[in-house]
């Protein structure tokens, strides 16, 4: 990992990748801060850019599979349009579905630039016992739409495991920059 740090605004000493207090004052690093060295370390540390095209990943395949439910939600509610005034009570359950899950995984991709495998294992247990409710509620169309529900759990299991090495990569990215500190 190359070396790259920002000064402390208190006391002037380097911070690097991974602290969250200044080394020398014990400082709180600010937000600015952070901002410039994630912007240094992206613009020269090769390791650090696929971690955050990763946590990227993570991130934009959320929000594409939130996008996609919350557009079959809405969809699944105008073409049933007739069918949720008769009163049936599940297609409504489904339009609830597809609206909930999608905004939730759209919520949880803001959260994957911090925290990828939490939003990513948060998303797929969601999805699994939305799923269940689903096929509790209308085994035919859970049946008549398996296609779509293989694809995004496909997804979500690509998002997972891009979760994990981003995550694996960020720990060996820390661990080196604290063996850089102890070897001064």
């Amino acid at each position: 990992m190359s070396e790259v740090s920002v000064p402390c605004d208190r006391c002037g000493k380097a911070i690097r990748f991974g602290f969250e207090f200044c080394q020398g004052c014990g400082a709180p690093v600010s937000t600015e801060l952070r901002a410039a060295l994630l912007e240094r370390l992206e613009a020269t540390d090769v390791d650090f850019r696929r971690l955050h095209d990763r946590r990227r990943e993570v991130a934009v395949l959320l929000l594409v599979l939130g996008a996609i439910r919350i557009l079959l939600g809405a969809l699944l509610f105008f073409t049933g349009r007739d069918t949720l005034a008769a009163g049936a009570g599940a297609p409504i359950v489904l339009v609830a579905v597809d609206l909930f899950l999608g905004s939730f995984m759209i919520v949880a991709a803001r959260s994957a630039q911090q925290r990828p495998t939490n939003a990513a294992t948060t998303v797929l247990a969601a999805w699994i016992v939305t799923q269940v409710l689903v096929l509790a509620v209308s085994p035919l169309r859970f049946v008549t739409s398996l296609i779509g529900r293989i694809l995004v759990s496909i997804g979500l299991g690509r998002a997972l495991i891009a979760a994990r090495a981003s995550e694996a990569l960020h720990t060996e990215l820390v661990r080196r920059q604290s063996g850089d500190e102890a070897s001064e």
